[in-house]
């Protein structure tokens, strides 16, 4: 951009030439005895005399080359004077892309003329001739894509806006889009099968619009029906085969169409394609199991069309009680639903359900009906005579195997043989032996001094005629009751001297071991040396 010219200052004094006045020194400049305008200040070997205007920057004075930089650099009273050749007040410097063009700058409003006007180095697409047709988006190219469509062009037959004024002519569409347009010779534009090449058929139209209609009418097998006629209902077409017409019967062939109504019938067709039509027996031709001739199979279904309906064949196949099975496979009473097949029938004694399981128990072999409620096709029933046991029964604590699996349980035996078993045998909702290894613990027995729940109230609860109890008082790891000295069963032996059941005499340390599931020697083994084998 263009700097103003430099201010005179009326103060300081001008070279010889420039206006300055003369002083009363010699040399002829208005500064009489100050010599400041002699001296060369920047060392550039010109003073402010001779025209330097900036004595302070060696790069300016007169001798100097104007830059584009904003700065008068020769000292002509110009600033950057030939970076502005068209005077639009940018430089080169400042981003004037073309200094030729008055109205080319970064200032500058876009024009629609192919230049970039305002200097941001994108021409804008509107400006530009893509399809190089001479008109440019922006000056009413619609379609700048294609050198054909532009204003004032010749419209063509092409279906597009060749002239750019916002409308195809009819003539110009595809209204059937068929390929063919009106001005192209297609004589029927809203028929797809109506244009120029398409096939004439016998239709009384003009199917290829060469302007004739019904073309080559002929009887060649002189059946009295044409090829080809005004009327298509009474048009032959074979005109090859005298038996194809019109008026001819339709047969069942499932190939050609006799009456010519342009239809093979339904039951000439083989959907199924097991080689048997409709008109020829095949009773469902959905299915290519189903025709005359299969081979029929218990499904309930007629596969070889003998019924003639496809539906159920014989009696056998039919179930009758709908259980799911059919005569054919093997329900011996297809009136009753539960019963199926023939069965073994078992006796059922106590009627709990269950037959017997003693294989040497007679049964009825291969039975459609039970003779009576208690033959029953079960025989797992472990105890016939009992209704409350079976397979599956709940267990009950009387020693029994209730539910038939071939084991008492351990709570119901007597494992210490003092005749009473863990469960609850007497009902009073208590186990009856609180300890079934040891015959001195059961419900009612004595309490010793043992440490032991001996009578199952579940107390350790044996007291001494002098107080003492099945306590450790003095925590010497023997009960109080123990070190009393007390020998309930008189075979001189006490508790604290080892007595393991101080109420049988005939157990103590020093007694022989037997055979009778109890610790005698009192050395914490039952029946020790007892099991030889």
């Amino acid at each position: 951009m263009l700097m103003g010219c430099p201010t005179r200052n009326a103060d300081l004094p001008w070279p010889s030439g420039t206006g300055g006045e003369v002083g009363d020194d010699d040399d002829t400049v208005g500064d009489d005895d100050d010599d400041t305008n002699q001296q060369d200040e920047d060392g550039d070997g010109v003073t402010v005399a001779e025209g330097d205007c900036d004595d302070e920057d060696e790069d300016i004075n007169p001798d100097a080359t104007e830059a584009c930089d904003g700065i008068d650099n020769d000292c002509d009273g110009e600033v950057d004077e030939g970076f502005d050749e068209d005077e639009d007040r940018w430089t080169s410097c400042d981003g004037d892309c073309n200094d030729d063009e008055f109205y080319v700058n970064p200032a500058a409003t876009e024009a629609c003329d192919g230049e970039d006007t305002d200097c941001d180095g994108v021409i804008p697409v509107d400006e530009q001739d893509v399809d190089v047709d001479g008109v440019s988006l922006c000056d009413g190219d619609c379609d700048d894509t294609d050198g054909n469509n532009f204003p004032g062009n010749e419209e063509v037959c092409d279906g597009f806006d060749n002239d750019c004024d916002d409308v195809v002519p009819d003539a110009e569409l595809d209204f059937d889009e068929d390929g063919y347009l009106n001005c192209a010779g297609d004589c029927n534009d809203s028929d797809p099968d109506i244009h120029p090449g398409a096939p004439e058929i016998c239709d009384d139209v003009d199917d290829d619009c060469n302007g004739i209609v019904v073309e080559g009418a002929t009887d060649d097998d002189n059946d009295g029906f044409f090829s080809c006629s005004a009327i298509p209902e009474v048009t032959d077409c074979d005109d090859t085969d005298p038996s194809v017409n019109p008026l001819a019967l339709e047969i069942c062939d499932g190939l050609v169409d006799q009456d010519c109504d342009g239809l093979v019938t339904d039951g000439e067709i083989d959907d199924d394609l097991d080689g048997v039509l409709a008109c020829d027996g095949d009773c469902d031709d959905a299915n290519n199991g189903i025709f005359p001739g299969a081979a029929e199979s218990c499904d309930g279904v007629d596969s070889d069309c003998s019924d003639g309906d496809g539906d159920t064949d014989a009696s056998d196949e039919q179930d009758a009680d709908a259980d799911g099975v059919r005569v054919c496979n093997s329900d011996c009473d297809d009136t009753d639903p539960t019963v199926q097949a023939l069965r073994n029938l078992y006796w059922d004694g106590d009627l709990d359900g269950q037959g017997t399981s003693d294989p040497l128990a007679p049964y009825l072999p291969n039975q459609c009906a039970a003779p009576l409620p208690q033959w029953v096709e079960s025989n797992t029933d472990c105890n016939d005579v009992a209704a409350a046991i079976y397979l599956g029964a709940p267990e009950s604590c009387d020693g029994e195997d209730s539910d038939c699996d071939g084991t008492v349980p351990a709570t119901e035996t007597d494992d210490d043989g003092d005749g009473q078993v863990e469960c609850d045998l007497n009902g009073d909702g208590v186990a009856d032996d609180c300890n079934d290894l040891d015959i001195a613990n059961s419900t009612g027995g004595s309490e010793i001094c043992d440490g032991q729940d001996n009578d199952c109230n579940g107390l350790a609860d044996f007291t001494a005629p002098s107080g003492e109890g099945e306590t450790d008082t003095d925590g010497n790891g023997i009960d109080d009751c123990a070190e009393s000295g007390i020998d309930n069963d008189g075979d001189g032996e006490t508790v604290g001297d080892g007595d393991c059941n101080d109420n049988n005499a005939a157990v103590n340390t020093s007694a022989a071991e037997v055979c009778n599931a109890a610790d005698d020697d009192c050395n914490g083994l039952v029946d020790d040396g007892r099991d030889n084998d």
